[in-house]
């Protein structure tokens, strides 16, 4: 049985079990109704924690395929509603460099179908990295395209 501690750096402390220190956060870090709440550390603590519940469950959750049927369906094929169908119950996409998107299925697939998809022309997409953790993908990827259709997001 594997044992994962997580403790705010204001404790000063470790353990002999596993541990991860949160620099910069104080107890109840991880918790969204307290003044305390940090996102970014409450999320590594989720991810991490996740890691280690599905180890010890032997659950193997593969994300890449996933993703690059996503990736496949929104920039390729332009189905807004096939695309949805990969997403979790509560997704959430933003687009950091237009401040677009939408968070739940009907705000985003109606982002999808209404603006993102339907408006985008032809695609070039190079990817530069990907990285997989045990609950997300990060790509970092040039897209370019030529301007022909307006695309108002």
């Amino acid at each position: 049985m594997e044992l994962l501690i997580h403790l705010a750096g204001s404790q000063g402390f470790g353990t002999a079990h596993r541990n991860y220190i949160y620099p910069g956060t104080e107890p109840g870090f991880a918790e969204t109704d307290l003044d305390e709440f940090e996102r970014v550390s409450a999320d590594l603590a989720w991810s991490r924690t996740l890691a280690t519940v599905r180890k010890a469950f032997q659950i193997d959750v593969d994300l890449e395929p996933l993703w690059e049927e996503y990736v496949g369906l929104e920039f390729f094929r332009k189905n807004a509603a096939a695309a949805m169908q990969t997403m979790v119950e509560e997704p959430c996409v933003n687009h950091v460099p237009t401040l677009t998107g939408g968070i739940g299925q009907k705000e985003l697939f109606r982002f999808y179908q209404d603006h993102f998809i339907a408006q985008n022309p032809p695609m070039n997409i190079k990817l530069i990295s990907r990285t997989i953790g045990v609950d997300r993908v990060v790509d970092e990827m040039v897209v370019s395209f030529r301007h022909s259709k307006r695309m108002d997001w």
